[in-house]
């Protein structure tokens, strides 16, 4: 493994672990927020995403496209936290 990889992946998993600290609604919340920041700042994938909407409703309004376009961001963030919290809710029986 080459020394920048190794670095980027003891990287990401000290952020991993450390957002695995907190409760998992909390994190829910934050992934919210942060895939709604990430659909105001990334223009292109929020292009891409609109145009998709468009072609598959085509009878959409604009608002309520883009408000599924937003909802699918936010919802990808929100499985990246469940892939971070997956180990936990097994050890705990919960699954």
């Amino acid at each position: 493994m080459q020394i920048g990889n190794f670095i980027t992946y003891l990287g990401v998993l000290a952020i991993v672990n450390f957002i695995a600290l907190f409760p998992r609604r909390l994190v829910l919340r934050v992934a919210d927020a942060v895939g709604s920041l990430i659909f105001v700042l990334d223009r292109a994938h929020r292009k891409v995403a609109l145009t998709n909407i468009r072609i598959a409703f085509p009878e959409f309004p604009y608002e309520r496209a883009r408000a599924v376009a937003q909802k699918s961001f936010q919802n990808m963030c929100r499985v990246v936290v469940e892939l971070i919290f997956t180990p936990k809710i097994i050890r705990q029986g919960k699954i």
